[in-house]
Parts: C-alpha cells; sequence; structure tokens
C-alpha cells in the first residue's frame, strides 16, 4: 500500500466519508459475497491462494497483482466464447518491473469485463486497487460486485451471490416506417388551425400613428412615472467642460 501525505480540510472530510462508506459495505456482506464468488470460481486452479478474511485489506492483498481477476474474467469470458486474455506472473525482484506487470494485469482485467459489457463508470481505476487504502477499496469494492452481478446475468458458473441484478440498457430498435408511422400521427397546433391562445391585442392597425411617450408620462402598466433614463435619453447631458485626464482643474474663488 503506498503512503501518501496526511489529508486536510476537504479531502480528509471526503477521505473519512469514504472510509466509513466501506465499513458499511463490509457490514452489509458485500465483501463477504466478493470473496466467496471468487474462491468458489477458482476452487479448481491449484496455483491460486484462497482469499482468507472478509475485510478490504484482504481483496486488496490477494487482488493487486491482477492474476486472480484475470483468471476470473477469462473463465467467464468462456460463457460468450470470447478468447482469454494474457496473465503475466511477475518473478522480477525489481519493484517497478513487478509493478508494471500488475498494472498490465489490472488494465486487461477492466477491458476484459468492459467486453462482457461492464459500463466503464462501473469500473474501478488499477490505482485504487493497487494503493488499496480503505477509502480507494470503495470503488473496488462495488465495481467487483457490479462484475458478480453481470456474470450472474450471463448464467456464468459458480453463480454470484450478491444482492441484485446488473443493470443494462433498454435498447430499442424502431424501423424507418414505424418511425414515420409515428411521426403522422403527431399534428401540430398550426396544422389543426389553432393559435394556442396567442393574440393581437396591443397591436394597431397598418397606416396608424404610433404614440411615443415621453418623460414624466405615466407607464402603461400603472407602475411609476417614466424617466428619461428608462426612455434612452441622455436629456442633452454632454461631457462638455471636462478636462482631459491629468490636467489640472481651476477651483473657483
Amino acid at each position: 500500500m503506498a503512503y501518501r501525505a496526511t489529508k486536510s480540510g476537504i479531502a480528509a472530510d471526503i477521505q473519512k466519508k469514504m472510509e466509513s462508506k466501506m465499513s458499511e459495505l463490509e457490514a452489509e456482506g458485500v465483501t463477504g459475497y466478493i470473496v466467496q464468488w471468487i474462491n468458489a470460481v477458482l476452487a479448481s486452479d491449484p496455483s491460486v491462494e484462497r482469499i482468507s478474511g472478509n475485510r478490504a485489506e484482504n481483496l486488496h492483498v490477494a487482488l493487486k497483482d491482477g492474476v486472480s481477476l484475470l483468471k476470473v474474467v477469462n473463465l467467464v469470458r468462456t460463457t460468450v466464447q470470447l478468447p482469454p486474455l494474457k496473465i503475466e506472473v511477475s518473478k522480477s525482484k525489481i519493484p517497478s518491473m513487478a509493478q508494471a506487470k500488475h498494472f498490465d494485469n489490472l488494465g486487461r482485467f477492466l477491458q476484459g469485463a468492459e467486453d462482457l459489457g461492464m459500463k466503464v463508470n462501473d469500473l474501478f481505476q488499477s490505482g485504487d486497487l493497487y494503493e488499496g487504502s480503505r477509502a480507494q477499496m470503495v470503488n473496488v469494492v462495488n465495481s467487483l460486485h457490479s462484475f458478480g452481478l453481470l456474470s450472474k446475468s450471463l448464467h456464468f458458473s459458480p453463480g454470484y451471490g450478491g444482492p441484485g441484478n446488473y443493470a443494462t440498457e433498454n435498447v430499442r430498435g424502431f424501423s424507418a416506417e414505424e418511425v414515420r408511422a409515428q411521426s403522422s400521427s403527431i399534428v401540430s397546433k398550426q396544422l389543426t388551425g389553432s393559435h394556442g391562445g396567442a393574440s393581437q391585442a396591443g397591436m394597431r392597425a397598418p397606416g396608424t400613428s404610433r404614440h411615443i411617450a415621453e418623460a414624466g408620462e405615466i407607464r402603461p402598466d400603472g407602475t411609476g412615472i417614466l424617466s428619461k433614463q428608462s426612455l434612452g435619453s441622455h436629456g442633452g447631458a454632454s461631457q462638455a467642460g471636462m478636462r482631459a485626464p491629468g490636467t489640472s482643474r481651476h477651483i473657483a474663488d
């Protein structure tokens, strides 16, 4: 887990709220559903250690290299005849090289989940899982829960036991004939001869004079008296007698 400077102000408040949300997800059993499902999916793979514990920290440690997640997504992909994705197991003792492969694995998992129909907004960021703070793991847990629900909608077995269903788009297609038929059934007010309540009230007959209001008259709505300013007039005011900036001004005695 990466260590960063302690947050303060609004950032600290947001982090506390996210950490509180993580505790709620654990209490609701969401992390437990994820752990049980991943352990069941990979139960026959001797190279994978079972995840022990139902806390966010347990998921972080077990999944941050991306290997187990890729194995899971590859198995789910077989239900829709998609090819498996490459898995890289890092044996390097150089941290930066190992980290690069881990991020590659996580990136491939996210792409693999998207290929299966996962919405981009439901995917976590690789850094969230790799760094694994409790605040960041909220995104990871919500994402893995959604992925489990998606696998259930694809009838993958063993099925994910978490509550809910994955929300998918309800795309509707209409033929050109259906669109034209629908459009022809919509009649506008103009086509029916209706003016929608509009009238010519206040308009004058062609050729008649138009009254020009003058300052001092009462407003037509009776709310006050028309001023020169409201009529757009400056009342003959000008800048005559004003001096250029910087010049002296005569003071009368």
